[in-house]
């Protein structure tokens, strides 16, 4: 939240620049794109929609049953897997059916901020302590819609400690530059 009220900020001072006035620091260095395609199940007409944004939230899963901890990458892949829209609206046809939506990364974004959703709420807000494992790599590749091969490097995580919504201490871990 820092960095883009920072980069907020810049963005004022660029709109005073000519060259710089249409342009937004934060969509040139994080901003992404996703693709979605609904399916009527009905008469099979297919609606597309955009998503535009600069930090990426990935849920936490259910628990595996085998009791592996998800990494990152899994939780990115859930993002993109196909899910269903209950009661969608066909705009061709004008009936109601559940329609498979499928996200693709459309445009992937210079460097990926992703933001890990880590609380349930079912009447109280409790927060899912399962450890993540953080790849030191992630490809996208196979999330994305052209299948450009982009990959990260992990350079740092902001981890939040404590059990509960209001209580807690955050701290940072970041790669090193001498290694």
């Amino acid at each position: 939240d820092a960095l883009l009220a920072i980069l907020g900020k810049l963005d004022k001072i660029a709109v005073q620049n000519p060259r710089l006035k249409d342009r937004k620091v934060a969509d040139d260095l994080f901003g992404y794109s996703i693709r979605n395609e609904v399916q009527c199940r009905n008469c099979k007409n297919k609606h597309v929609f955009y998503e535009n944004n600069t930090v990426m939230t990935v849920r936490m899963m259910k628990k595996d049953p085998s009791g592996r901890n998800h990494s990152i990458k899994d939780l990115m892949q859930n993002v993109f897997t196909t899910s269903t829209i209950y009661g969608y609206n066909c705009s061709n046809c004008k009936k109601k059916s559940d329609a498979p939506v499928k996200p693709t990364l459309l445009r992937a974004p210079q460097i990926l901020l992703l933001h890990i959703s880590r609380f349930s709420f079912d009447g109280w807000g409790k927060k899912i302590s399962r450890p993540v494992v953080l790849n030191e790599t992630l490809d996208v590749s196979t999330m994305a819609t052209a299948g450009a091969s982009t990959v990260y490097k992990l350079c740092g995580a902001v981890i939040h400690g404590g059990m509960t919504l209001d209580y807690g201490h955050y701290w940072c871990v970041a790669r090193s530059r001498r290694r």
